[in-house]
């Protein structure tokens, strides 16, 4: 994920804006993350933060953002190694499991109910308060299966509630 979030604040800015997250995280501007280990959560949000806040977008603008960028990441990375049958609804309506057993990424948990052949309810929380990232991967995820998703939120903790309850409907 530190790795995901460098490639797309150097694609969106630059290098230097990268270097300029690192500063003000207090951390060394040679700082570098390696996928094999593991580093504090805390790490990974406090820099997620600093580039939402440098990115002259709302929070929530740059994290959907960067959550269709994660997402279509790792659909690119690891989509040929899911069911062939696989969509975007089955993907999402399963997303704890791959999301921390098979991909091993920080998003939260979530939980779902799927409401007929075109309808899923995601029961998500993260204390971090990253639903726009977890609505940006549900997007990446439609883009890469060909579909088209329209997502909505019936409770939100940004909104002041305890989890976000997230509606995907694939028209």
């Amino acid at each position: 994920m530190f790795n995901q979030l460098k490639a797309y604040v150097d694609k969106r800015e630059g290098v230097h804006y990268w270097k300029e997250i690192l500063n003000q995280a207090g951390l060394t501007v040679n700082q570098q993350y390696f996928m094999m280990v593991t580093y504090p959560d805390q790490d990974y949000y406090n820099l997620l933060e600093i580039a939402a806040e440098m990115s002259n977008q709302t929070r929530e603008v740059f994290l959907e953002s960067f959550g269709r960028f994660l997402g279509t990441f790792i659909m690119t990375t690891y989509g040929n190694a899911l069911k062939a049958d696989m969509q975007t609804l089955d993907l999402m309506g399963e997303a704890d499991y791959y999301i921390h057993k098979v991909f091993d990424i920080a998003l939260g948990e979530a939980s779902s109910t799927r409401k007929g052949p075109h309808d899923l309810t995601i029961i998500y929380t993260n204390k971090h308060r990253c639903c726009p990232l977890f609505i940006g991967v549900i997007k990446a995820v439609a883009e890469y299966y060909k579909e088209v998703v329209v997502t909505s939120q019936s409770l939100c903790v940004l909104k002041g509630h305890p989890y976000c309850e997230i509606s995907v409907h694939k028209t």
